[in-house]
């Protein structure tokens, strides 16, 4: 993932993104398809920051069109688990989007 610049995310900042998400999801594919020990792999899943379910859509309607079946995330370690994702989801923010930092308190970190 890029670096956002200090003075927040721009057109080319974007699509490097892009970019690299796509190329990142065709390497992950070809993989799989490719090498015999994810022969028996079914499914690839994970989690994402990108969007929720009670906000905008946008994050939803995009992995679908990758091909992904997005679901609604349920927290298995209830709220132990919510707050190792905080310090998780905060560490990400503060190597890749330190600015955004000003605007985000760790306690409502979703």
């Amino acid at each position: 993932m890029p670096n956002i610049p200090k003075e927040g995310v721009n057109l080319k900042c974007a699509l490097a993104f892009r970019r690299k998400v796509i190329y990142s999801f065709r390497k992950l594919a070809w993989e799989v398809k490719h090498d015999s020990k994810y022969s028996q792999i079914r499914a690839v899943c994970g989690i994402s920051a990108l969007f929720s379910f009670n906000a905008h859509t946008g994050g939803v309607r995009m992995m679908q069109h990758l091909g992904f079946v997005v679901l609604p995330y349920h927290k298995p370690l209830g709220r132990f688990g919510l707050l190792w994702e905080n310090i998780f989801s905060w560490w990400l923010i503060w190597v890749y989007n330190e600015t955004s930092l000003h605007s985000r308190h760790f306690l409502r970190l979703r």
